[in-house]
C-alpha cells in the first residue's frame, strides 16, 4: 500500500512541477514582451510574440517531461 501511495505522490508531484513550469514560462514571457514593448514603444506587438514564444517552449518542455515520466525515465 506504502508503494502504491508513493507512486501517486510522484507522478502528482511531477505532472504539478511541469505545470507549474508551463506557467512560468508564459509570465516570463509576458514580463519580457512588456519590457521590450516599453523600451522600444511597440506596444502589444512584442507583448503578443513573447507570449507565443515562451508559452511553446514552455508546452514543448511539458510534453517532453510528461512522455519522459509516462516510459518511465
Amino acid at each position: 500500500m506504502k508503494q502504491l501511495d508513493s507512486q501517486k505522490f510522484r507522478s502528482y508531484a511531477m505532472i504539478s512541477a511541469l505545470a507549474l513550469q508551463l506557467v512560468t514560462n508564459i509570465v516570463i514571457g509576458i514580463f519580457v514582451g512588456m519590457w521590450l514593448d516599453k523600451k522600444w514603444g511597440t506596444t502589444p506587438f512584442l507583448l503578443l510574440i513573447c507570449i507565443l514564444l515562451f508559452g511553446s517552449v514552455g508546452m514543448i518542455m511539458f510534453i517532453r517531461g510528461v512522455s519522459r515520466f509516462k516510459n518511465g525515465k
